[in-house]
């Protein structure tokens, strides 16, 4: 008997420590979050956004703080403000959406890097490519939920974006500038 009670107490607290280490989850607000990008073409910054995403991130019990980031992105999302080039965004020369619908970035890392800064090392899959990628961002916690802010370039040609006749025309550019602000709300709310 007290060999059963004990098995059950160290299954117990073994519930109960691995539900506190994976923390508080949060989703985004899809009304209030954005995600946006820009490209270069003939030496003019294009503005573009992604309609379609969702971010998952997992807080610690203990701090708050982001312990686990997750970013799906509908690529057919992808909104430039002009049909014609929506349209050939989905081709298999840029996202190619029908073989690869979806980008996701994951960290399980994610370290300070100043005050309110931190930076999640993790993986970004886009059109099959897998690529390691540090997103520095700013983190501002604010009640049950927090906000997250950031901005980095990319190399589209890094992951196959822009091939064909594309890849080596100069008049487009390789560097691919994405911004980020994400509300992040209780996942029970």
């Amino acid at each position: 008997m007290m060999k059963t009670l004990f098995t059950g107490l160290l299954a117990l607290a073994f519930v109960c420590t691995s539900a506190a280490s994976d923390g508080a989850l949060m989703h985004a607000n899809p009304a209030t979050s954005r995600l946006a990008f820009s490209a270069w073409y003939e030496s003019e910054q294009l503005p573009g956004r992604f309609n379609a995403f969702t971010v998952e991130v997992r807080r610690s019990p203990d701090h708050g703080n982001p312990t686990f980031l997750r970013v799906v992105v509908d690529m057919a999302s992808a909104d430039m403000n002009d049909a014609d080039i929506n349209d050939e965004l989905k081709q298999a020369d840029w996202f190619d959406t029908t073989a690869f619908p979806q980008a996701v970035f994951v960290s399980h890392t994610i370290t300070e890097n100043g005050r309110s800064g931190f930076t999640a090392r993790g993986t970004l899959k886009l059109k099959g490519i897998s690529l390691d990628l540090d997103v520095p961002f700013d983190w501002e916690t604010t009640g049950d939920g927090a906000v997250m802010r950031g901005r980095l370039s990319l190399s589209r040609l890094a992951w196959q974006v822009g091939m064909g006749e594309w890849e080596k025309d100069e008049t487009i550019g390789d560097e691919v500038g994405l911004e980020f602000n994400v509300e992040l709300l209780a996942a029970d709310t």
